[in-house]
């Protein structure tokens, strides 16, 4: 009988076990913890505006199916919820926690940042840029036409001096355009940005205007003119005070049997510059080094996912890119030139020369600088272009009056050209020096324009536009124009430059800037279209340096657009600044002759409390 008792128990207790097992593995009496849907990461009112903390947002558990009547919302700083609801007073930004528990005492949370901005006015115009006058350009003192039997129309068109040659003449003095000029003891070189129709040849001569019989100080003579814009140029030497004639002459020019001007062409002078140079000067070397035997002056800054190295080969730096920034940014993949103990001191003038090979097309900036601070402290910015296989040597003659200790020459290398992965460039006699004499050269650009400094528009608010072109302070490639019609305005992009400000349009100008109130949100709103589709960087910028308070890519098309963007960003004083619209790039270089055009540009400004 004992036996069988302990028997049942075992067996009784072995029962137990097993319906506290099958217990155990029975989820369905949990609890199950509630879950918020529809919290927004972030969200942005207007200061006096209501917002609704619990719009879109619910709240539920298997166990009491829906909770959203049960969520509660706090915030820090503190807000006054009511029914979700809440009207919050103060700009600045406040934290939400939204929590919800269930009748077992489970919770959920989740949280979202709500931005109040300031409370806005009414927008009101601030500048609405007055396209409505039709201005074509200026001549700049220039002059000139036809002799018979050559006929033809000239004038101003588009920006620029047109001349529709339909009876070039039997002479090439027979259409001329002509300048007077001032001259004294010095070098001289005139040179005219043009392009005709159909291939053609001028003369360009410089006459002395004061002599009694005619005298030249130079020609030149059956210069071939192709149908882009290029420059053509005549160098020469004055002696004495005086005056000189400048002439360009576009008639009939025959240099043989089989090349001679055509019986009619359309000739485009876009400007003329005019270079005064006196006094001499000498190159005094402070470094140089030509890598003959390391190349351990030269190091790289790569950012991006950029990729280069640097070695000496064949008695030179070779710098070979493996990847270009991802961005595709100049500065993010940077050739930095030590220059030893050299130290700019303040006032002064100097140079640097760097001959540099390229495997591959590659432009770039280079510049003078701290390597610290970089464009915080610089003392000079050029840029450059190389085509494929091109040895170039690279010469830059700069003012510095700045200090900087720790010089540098900055090569910035992060722009591919199109179709360029990987690159090889070669670095060879690198010179930096200071330049002794009394050697200066001052230089008149004629642009056949009617905006800008010394224009009758200069001091008109809604007229204070211009366009800044690579080749107007001596680069290699930039050239355009400007004009207004049919209430609109128009750049023309005659030739694209590797570097966005080789092609920059601007309203504001240093002493006569847009001026943007403090307290104030700012709208810029324009319409804008382009004979080929083209991509340009918009950029609000203070005056006074670099300082972007809005930068944006636009994308123009051939098809009219509307534009809007907006600064809401108050400023706690007014500011001074430039709306620039910058279009040089690698594509711009190689998209040939585009004109861009703009209408009904306004800048609004809404008060803030």
């Amino acid at each position: 009988m004992m036996k069988k008792k302990i028997v049942s128990m075992l067996v009784a207790f072995s029962l137990m076990l097993g319906t506290a097992s099958l217990a155990a593995c029975d989820n369905s009496s949990e609890n199950t913890a509630p879950s918020i849907n529809g919290v927004k990461e972030s969200v942005t009112v207007e200061a006096g505006t209501q917002f609704d903390a619990l719009d879109g947002v619910t709240a539920s558990d298997k166990e009491d199916g829906d909770l959203t009547n049960k969520i509660t919302v706090t915030s820090m700083p503190s807000l006054e919820f009511v029914d979700g609801k809440a009207t919050p007073q103060n700009a600045g930004t406040y934290e939400l926690t939204y929590s919800v528990v269930d009748s077992g005492k489970l919770s959920a949370e989740e949280y979202s940042t709500l931005t109040v901005t300031r409370k806005k006015g009414e927008s009101e115009e601030l500048y609405r840029f007055d396209f409505s006058s039709a201005v074509q350009g200026d001549l700049k003192n220039w002059y000139g036409g036809y002799q018979e039997p050559a006929a033809g129309t000239a004038g101003v068109k588009e920006g620029a001096v047109v001349y529709d040659v339909t009876n070039p003449g039997t002479d090439a003095g027979q259409v001329m355009l002509k300048k007077l000029i001032d001259v004294k003891p010095a070098s001289y070189k005139v040179k005219f940005f043009l392009k005709s129709s159909a291939p053609t040849y001028i003369h360009i001569g410089a006459r002395n205007a004061t002599a009694e019989a005619f005298v030249n100080y130079g020609a030149a003579f059956a210069i071939e003119v192709g149908t882009e814009i290029k420059a053509y140029e005549l160098n020469f030497e004055v002696t004495e005070n005086g005056q000189c004639e400048l002439g360009l002459y576009l008639g009939k020019i025959v240099v043989d049997a089989t090349h001679a001007s055509p019986d009619s062409y359309t000739v485009t002078i876009v400007k003329a510059e005019i270079y005064e140079t006196v006094g001499t000067e000498t190159e005094e070397a402070k470094y140089s080094q030509n890598f003959s035997e390391s190349a351990d002056s030269v190091s790289l800054l790569a950012y991006q996912e950029a990729s280069a190295t640097i070695t000496n080969e064949n008695g030179a730096a070779k710098l070979t890119i493996n990847s270009y920034p991802t961005d595709n940014v100049n500065w993010n993949l940077k050739a930095v030139f030590a220059l030893g103990t050299v130290t700019l001191d303040g006032e002064g003038n100097y140079y640097y020369r760097l001959k540099v090979t390229s495997k591959y097309a590659q432009s770039g900036d280079i510049c003078v600088e701290s390597n610290e601070t970089e464009w915080q402290n610089r003392a000079n910015f050029s840029s450059f272009s190389l085509a494929a296989g091109e040895t170039k040597e690279i010469v830059t003659k700069f003012h510095n009056d700045k200090t900087i200790s720790d010089v540098v020459i900055k090569m910035y290398l992060g722009t591919a050209s199109e179709g360029v992965t990987t690159n090889e460039l070669t670095f060879d006699d690198l010179s930096f020096g200071e330049v002794k004499g009394d050697k200066s050269t001052e230089t008149t650009v004629d642009r056949f324009m009617n905006f800008g400094k010394g224009s009758e528009n200069y001091t008109n608010k809604n007229t204070i536009w211009d366009t800044f072109n690579g080749t107007d302070e001596g680069n290699e490639k930039g050239i355009g124009t400007l004009w207004t019609e049919n209430n609109s305005l128009n750049y023309r992009i005659y030739e694209g430059g590797n570097v966005d400000w080789h092609n920059k349009l601007f309203f504001g100008y240093t002493d006569n800037p847009l001026v943007l109130p403090a307290n104030c949100y700012f709208t810029i709103k324009f319409k804008a279209r382009a004979t080929k589709d083209i991509t340009c960087a918009m950029i609000l910028n203070a005056l006074g340096g670099w300082d972007p308070r809005l930068s944006e890519s636009v994308e123009i098309t051939t098809e009219e657009k509307e534009f809007t963007f907006t600064v809401s960003k108050e400023f706690v004083v007014d500011m001074n600044f430039e709306l620039l619209f910058q279009f040089g790039s690698e594509a711009t270089s190689k998209l040939g002759e585009v004109t861009i055009t703009f209408s009904d540009m306004v800048i609004y400004k809404t008060e803030i409390a």
